[in-house]
């Protein structure tokens, strides 16, 4: 077959545009509605999961295959340990992580890399064995007692120039080996930062910086007057204190490895808000990025691309909260921990379409044992994947747009009522197929988002609900319109999302589209265009 000069220009335009559509680092982008992931240039939601902390090994990855293949996830967060890389001083290996990168290319996944390293869950046990040992060079806190305690301190460059190297050094070689692939899509930098077992750090380098002025930069970020840490935080002086130490440390550490390979970075926190009283030190990391520290991380660590709280509240109420907490104009909402089981799917589905997260990530998902993650424990996480897997890059889409919604059942919630511009949608739980029974009190996992993809164009995707539509009450009624028309489906299609196409596998009709769109126990996704306003 022979091809015309101008038809080999455009074969060759088409071939170098994807060339450097697949070249394009993964990035964060800010929208009119919210934040975007992009990966190689497309828009992408992490529908993901968190390995157990030990799984970060290439004779574990089987185990965490059974768990990733069984929920339909398309990201995996797993760690890479400091101790591993830099077992002795200076020289570095990666050959579990080239592992860990090859098996994500085997099963076409991508990767965030966990960088444990000087601390992890307000402790230090993943630096290597030659920091442990050398308390002289790499010192450790002191409680208000005097004694020693097992958390690095952050106010020493020593241990600052060695874990930023050593991160800088991983970055180095994931560009090297994954720039032209992007396994690997983001990093997180740390584990749960902060101080467990002490509010702060009570060295003398430390309670002199902490007797001396507030540094001009955190005073201005935080519209402050200056002085001294006690005279401008008062009796939330040591948690400041903690909170500018540790977060200057990691945004150094993060700078330090994106001037190797500028990969999206984010920090995770443990969260003050539980069944605790509340106590920095006592009852959560002390200086950790949590909501009341949020802008000193801000102020401190700019390389830091996202900051991510770790979920683990039954409350909707309070899982809400934090989404809102953490749901800001300088940061994108995202889920790097939460946990796996019921209500879990809920959870998904309201972060999503009303947070506007660009992942979700539950704790624990590989086949060790370690964790309980039995098929029944995971069914709803299973089944929203696999529902929502194929229809990511729209549903990032949607939320970049301000187009997508929630609604989803909670303990003795019937129904949710929305009110969007042009339409008031009544979401119903537990309904029958068809008729106006009372609702199913066994059902309790309804969920549903609502994508508005036209002047009355929708897309539902969603399990155990119904959904109905009016035109929006209060707006001039057309001609001689009745009260509640504006909101009959002229055509309803049942079908998938396949490489960004819409494919219908059937049109319904009648009992199933009389008393509104019904979506089974099973998922489904359904285009509906209603009656215009």
């Amino acid at each position: 077959m022979r091809i015309s000069r101008a038809g080999f220009i455009f074969v060759f335009i088409l071939t170098a545009c994807s060339v450097a559509a697949a070249a394009e680092m993964p990035r964060l982008r800010k929208t009119a509605h919210g934040w975007q992931f992009l990966v190689d240039g497309q828009p992408f939601v992490m529908l993901g999961g968190q390995v157990n902390n030990s799984s970060g090994w290439a004779a574990a990855l089987p185990d965490v295959w059974k768990t990733v293949d069984a929920i339909h996830a398309n990201t995996v967060e797993i760690p890479v340990y400091w101790e591993n890389v830099e077992a002795t001083r200076g020289q570095y290996q990666f050959s579990e992580v080239d592992k860990i990168v090859n098996w994500g290319r085997e099963h076409n996944l991508r990767l965030v890399l966990l960088w444990f390293g000087s601390w992890k869950n307000g402790a230090s046990n993943y630096v290597p064995l030659w920091v442990k040992q050398d308390r002289e060079h790499f010192p450790t806190m002191i409680d208000a007692s005097g004694k020693w305690t097992g958390v690095i301190s952050p106010y020493f460059h020593s241990t600052l120039d060695a874990d930023s190297a050593a991160f800088a050094a991983l970055l180095e070689h994931l560009k090297q080996t994954d720039g032209d692939r992007h396994t690997v899509i983001m990093l997180q930098v740390e584990n749960e930062t902060g101080s467990y077992g002490t509010p702060r750090d009570y060295s003398a380098e430390a309670n002199r910086l902490f007797e001396g002025a507030v540094p001009e930069k955190l005073v201005a970020a935080l519209g402050k007057k200056p002085g001294t840490w006690r005279q401008v935080f008062g009796a939330e002086a040591e948690e400041f204190f903690a909170a500018w130490g540790f977060s200057t440390y990691v945004g150094e550490v993060a700078a330090a490895g994106k001037k190797a390979y500028p990969l999206p970075m984010y920090a995770n926190c443990w969260l003050a808000l539980g069944g605790n009283f509340q106590r920095p030190g006592e009852d959560y990391p002390s200086g950790g990025p949590e909501p009341a520290m949020l802008g000193v991380w801000k102020a401190m660590a700019p390389a830091l691309d996202a900051i991510g709280p770790d979920i683990y509240l039954s409350s909707r109420r309070d899982y809400r909260e934090m989404m809102t907490a953490y749901r800001r104009p300088d940061n994108p909402m995202f889920i790097p921990e939460t946990s796996y089981d019921a209500p879990a799917g809920q959870r998904l589905f309201e972060a999503l379409g009303e947070f506007g997260t660009i992942g979700f990530s539950p704790f624990g998902l590989d086949a060790t044992g370690w964790t309980p993650t039995g098929p029944a424990l995971l069914a709803g996480l299973a089944a929203s994947y696999k529902l929502l897997a194929p229809m990511t890059a729209e549903l990032s889409q949607w939320q970049a747009d301000g187009k997508l919604h929630a609604a989803v059942q909670d303990y003795r919630t019937d129904f949710e009522l929305l009110h969007l511009e042009q339409y008031d949608v009544l979401v119903e739980f537990g309904r029958p197929n068809w008729g106006f029974d009372a609702g199913d009190p066994q059902v309790s996992d309804g969920r549903v988002l609502i994508a508005e993809t036209g002047p009355a164009e929708f897309v539902l995707t969603g399990f155990n609900a119904r959904v109905s539509f009016r035109a929006r009450r209060g707006l001039p009624a057309p001609g001689q319109r009745k009260p509640g028309d504006g909101g009959r489906f002229f055509l309803v299609e049942e079908g998938s999302y396949q490489d960004g196409q819409w494919k219908v596998n059937r049109q319904l009709n009648g009992d199933q589209t009389d008393f509104g769109l019904n979506l089974p126990k099973d998922g489904a996704v359904y285009r509906a265009v209603l009656e215009k306003y």
